[in-house]
This record gives structure tokens, C-alpha cells and sequence, in this order.
């Protein structure tokens, strides 16, 4: 079996996430891909493929162009403000949400300009802290997961030849937004990359 790797996830490598109020280690971390893939690398059964640049089309395609330029240039806006310095992790996470009842008969609310706005427009969980590397792992999730598809897609319909080892965890999120550990959803971004492609 085929396993698209890429070394890039450990850069999403926030120190806290806050549940029920109460401020603790991470749970999602880069050891659980690195411990999957030390375990495998002593399977001959396993073999290792680079993941290939899809660019940002398979990501547009299944999300908000507003959530990936948040997620492009938000830590740059926190830190340029001051986020982060002094006792504070360097780590970013919304400390107020947009609720919908909040804005009930008002219609839409526009997009904050600042950082802190922005995060608690497009982040609506404390579990879902942002750092310098975010992005740029959430870039090479893509990525990875599509790679493994193509690889897949190239195998033909018979047994599941490839897989990707991927973070941020493959869990379900919005179109514009945010949450739980997950920056992309796998099984969002790799459906219509699928149906997309004929497998003869």
C-alpha cells in the first residue's frame, strides 16, 4: 500500500486548546502522524510517495475564498498587531464568536478587517488555535489527501492501494469556517476531485 506523506503537518503545532473553559495540552498533535508513520516505515507491506501540488483550484472548489485568504494572512495580521508577545502562547484563538442570533434581523455581517474580529468570524470553537504554520500545513493536507486519491484513482476500482497520512485530523467543517481541530475537511476536499475523474 501506497501512503502519501509530508513532513510539513508538524508545522500546525499549537501548545493549547481551551474545552469547556479550561485550558489544557493539545489533543491533535504531529506525534500521532509521526508515531502512525514510524509504524509503518517497519512494514515492507508499506511504501512512502511525496504528495503533489494541486494548487489552490481543488481548495476554491470546496470552500470560501474568504476562509483561505483568512487562513493566508491572519497569523501575519495578529502578530503585526502585537498578538502573541509577552506571557501570551504564541498561539491564536477566537475569544468571541459570531452568533446567528446576534445578528437575527439585521441580515448578513460583513467580514471584521481586524485579526481578532476575523478569527471569531471564521473560528467559532477554542479548539482550533492558529499558529505561524497553519496554513502551510492545511496547504500540504490538500495536497496529500489529493495525491492519495490520484494515486487511488490510477489503481482502478480494485482494492484501496493508497491512503494519506494527513493532518489536521480528517473531520467535518463548513464551507466558510473552522473548528474542532480542522482547518480542511478531507472528505470535502477530495469528493468532487473524485467524481471529477473518470476511473475508466
Amino acid at each position: 500500500m501506497r501512503v502519501v506523506y509530508d513532513p510539513s503537518h508538524v508545522l500546525h503545532d499549537p501548545v493549547t486548546e481551551v474545552r469547556y473553559g479550561i485550558a489544557m495540552p493539545m489533543y491533535e498533535v504531529p506525534a500521532r502522524v509521526e508515531s502512525i508513520r514510524a509504524a509503518l516505515l517497519t512494514d515492507d507491506n508499506f511504501s512512502f510517495a511525496d504528495a503533489t501540488d494541486h494548487g489552490l483550484g481543488p481548495v476554491t472548489a470546496v470552500h470560501h475564498e474568504g476562509l483561505v485568504r483568512f487562513l493566508d494572512e491572519v497569523w501575519s495580521m495578529w502578530r503585526k498587531h502585537g498578538g502573541g508577545g509577552g506571557s501570551m502562547p504564541p498561539q491564536f484563538m477566537p475569544d468571541t464568536v459570531l452568533h446567528p442570533a446576534m445578528r437575527e434581523g439585521m441580515g448578513e455581517a460583513p467580514e471584521p478587517s481586524a485579526a481578532i474580529g476575523r478569527i471569531g468570524y471564521r473560528c467559532w470553537e477554542t479548539m482550533t488555535p492558529l499558529v505561524a504554520g497553519s496554513y502551510r500545513a492545511a496547504r500540504t493536507a490538500v495536497d496529500v489527501a489529493l495525491t492519495a486519491a490520484d494515486l487511488l484513482l490510477a489503481g482502478g476500482r480494485g482494492r484501496l492501494r493508497s491512503g494519506p497520512a494527513t493532518r489536521p485530523p480528517l473531520r467535518l467543517a463548513d464551507t466558510d469556517s473552522a473548528r474542532a481541530w480542522v482547518l480542511r475537511p478531507q472528505a470535502r476536499r477530495e469528493r468532487p476531485h473524485l467524481v471529477a475523474r473518470p476511473t475508466g
